[in-house]
């Protein structure tokens, strides 16, 4: 018997979790797609970390350049200078 890694044994141990007498309607396809999300997602969950981190980052670096007058206010017709 050839020598195997460990990331396929892995997929074919969750692949045959995954055929159980409630999920036996599921088509080939279906299978496939499950098997593809559960390698993939922990990299999209990370992706998303990331993106959000970096979003984070930007908006807090843009928001150090702008400054507030707590006297200014916002109306339809423009700013209103409040009474200091």
């Amino acid at each position: 018997m050839p020598a195997t890694s460990a990331a396929p044994e892995r997929l074919f141990s969750m692949a045959g979790n995954m055929m159980t007498k409630k999920r036996s309607r599921l088509t080939c396809d279906s299978k496939e797609d499950l098997v593809y999300l559960h390698e993939v997602w922990p990299q999209v969950r990370e992706w998303e970390t990331v993106k959000k981190m970096r979003l984070e980052y930007f908006f807090l670096e843009s928001m150090k350049h702008i400054t507030f007058n707590v006297f200014s206010f916002p109306v339809s017709g423009g700013l209103v200078k409040g009474h200091s």
